[in-house]
């Protein structure tokens, strides 16, 4: 275990002030910046029978999040998180330091987790200020003073951990194959994926980049949640074990 926080610490050193951080506020942001441009044109009452004006902004940006930018800030980070490596061919001189190769592997994909988690904080951050900002540009939008905090953080906490099962396939991508052009290839193929089957039931329910999107329909779907998320947590353990077997034993990565 001391052996894997040395790892980890060490990790989390090379990505300071890095992209792969920088990422973790910019990505959020855009989508925030789409989403309250979307609210100053609507210029009208954005609440609906069953939703309030506050739930009906969080719940577009969250689709837009969840099903189409997710799976590529996902493959974004652990691309950048693999390429440090594979740039300068450090893996190596990592291999042979008298430290498990498997420590390497999962400091990549627990700071991969981490990078995630942090975009998802600050996704909650920028959807209740353009709120707030946008009820204060528009009050004819109908934003009440107390925004729907814990009903945020509930659904995006439940997509973050459905998702764990797309940062180990990205994570596996990402460190098997030396080629950046390859671990975003493969983001952008399951994006596109996404786009196209998102529509399908059972794709929601087996597609893995789709799975988070059934933290979205919780009030609808609520008996597939619990399968969603032992497929995204233990899914997501099994592949990253399964993946950091495949890439630790190789001689030359």
């Amino acid at each position: 275990m001391t052996r894997l926080l040395r790892a980890v610490g060490a990790e989390m050193l090379k990505t300071r002030r890095t992209l792969a951080v920088w990422m973790t506020v910019l990505t959020p942001m855009v989508v925030c910046s789409i989403q309250l441009v979307i609210l100053l044109r609507w210029g009208k009452p954005v609440g609906t029978e069953k939703l309030d004006a506050w739930k009906t902004s969080i719940s577009q940006c969250n689709l837009l999040w969840v099903l189409l930018v997710l799976p590529l800030f996902i493959t974004l980070e652990t691309a950048l998180l693999a390429h440090a490596e594979h740039a300068e061919k450090q893996w190596k001189h990592l291999f042979a330091l008298p430290v498990p190769r498997w420590a390497f592997y999962a400091a990549k994909w627990l700071v991969g987790a981490g990078l995630v988690l942090l975009g998802q904080i600050f996704l909650v951050i920028g959807e209740i200020a353009i709120g707030y900002l946008a009820g204060w540009l528009e009050p004819a939008l109908g934003f009440g003073p107390f925004p729907p905090f814990w009903w945020t953080v509930r659904i995006l906490s439940l997509a973050y951990l459905i998702s764990l099962i797309v940062l180990s396939i990205h994570t596996w991508v990402a460190l098997r194959f030396h080629s950046f052009t390859v671990a975003v290839g493969v983001g952008m193929a399951a994006a596109v994926a996404n786009a196209m089957v998102n529509s399908s039931e059972d794709a929601l329910h087996f597609f893995p980049w789709l799975l988070p999107g059934n933290a979205l329909h919780h009030a609808e779907a609520i008996a597939w949640l619990p399968w969603a998320l032992t497929v995204g947590i233990v899914g997501g353990i099994a592949l990253a074990v399964a993946g950091g077997w495949d890439v630790t034993r190789r001689d030359v990565l």
